[in-house]
């Protein structure tokens, strides 16, 4: 692959700018989503990772695990009395 170099030193100083801001809103939103419970996803060689909240890194993906303890909350509030411990 071919890199391009380029003269105009304001098209690299508005490239540094956009990643500084890419950077700072996904470092945001990570922030946002382990206090929301939300697992973080990442891709290493092929691999999918997944961080969750308490830190813990898994290949395990916990999104299907997420969904159905939701449903199984979603019914219980519908039916209260049909819930059995």
């Amino acid at each position: 692959m071919e890199v391009k170099h380029f003269d105009d030193l304001n098209l690299y100083l508005k490239g540094f700018e956009i990643e500084s801001i890419g950077n700072k809103a996904i470092k945001e939103l990570q922030i946002d989503n382990k206090k929301k419970g939300i697992p973080l996803v990442y891709s290493i060689d092929g691999k999918i990772y997944y961080e969750l909240a308490d830190g813990t890194i898994t290949t395990h993906s916990p999104l299907n695990d997420m969904i159905d303890a939701k449903k199984e909350k979603d019914d219980a509030k519908k039916n209260p009395d049909s819930h059995q411990d």
